[in-house]
């Protein structure tokens, strides 16, 4: 499934989810989606996200979350995704995925992020989670050149706990040369938990 060039004055140019919905996406792209928060997909409250084998490429969130706006209250779960080139342009943050509200769980699998830009004096490039009572579980997920124009959390920004793992059976992994921009945190995020060393 394809959802191309599409756009919004408003919110989720690609796929707006309306108050506890829940939906489950596989093997779909989204790309050139340009919207004012949630290039891509937004989700409103309360909403289970379940996705697979994803592509979000060179999507626009004018405001915030360039692929992905998430709110207050859902649980977003994706694997095997590529979330790559998607930018926020005018203010706000997350160039890749912005989990906005309160009581999110997002866990990430074996995912590329890579290439997302929050401009201006955007946060988090590749993903922005600004509650201290989110919860982003990263396992098996490959950074690369994500930039945040502010200098803050080019590949993460968090103020919540965030679970980084390899794929190693013990859970370890390398340090990796980037870290995460996460104060409340007390584990550095590797650059590559896709292919870190299991040592």
């Amino acid at each position: 499934c394809l959802i191309d060039e599409n756009t919004a004055s408003s919110h989720g140019a690609g796929v707006w989810m309306g108050t506890t919905t829940t939906a489950t996406m596989s093997g779909t792209t989204f790309s050139n989606n340009i919207g004012y928060y949630g290039g891509g997909v937004y989700t409103s409250t309360t909403c289970t996200l379940i996705m697979s084998g994803m592509t979000f490429f060179s999507n626009t969130g004018r405001y915030g979350g360039g692929a992905m706006y998430i709110a207050t209250n859902n649980v977003l779960t994706m694997s095997a995704s590529n979330i790559t080139g998607n930018v926020v342009t005018t203010s706000g943050h997350g160039g890749g995925i912005n989990l906005v509200g309160a009581n999110i769980v997002a866990s990430i699998a074996t995912t590329y992020i890579r290439n997302n830009r929050a401009f201006t004096t955007g946060y988090g490039g590749g993903i922005y989670a600004p509650t201290v009572n989110t919860v982003l579980k990263l396992t098996g997920c490959l950074f690369y050149d994500n930039v945040a124009s502010s200098g803050n959390g080019n590949d993460v920004k968090s103020l919540g706990n965030v679970i980084p793992k390899s794929l190693c059976a013990d859970g370890s992994y390398s340090t990796g040369s980037r870290v995460l921009d996460c104060p409340t945190c007390s584990e550095p995020i590797a650059a590559d938990l896709m292919t870190g060393s299991c040592s």
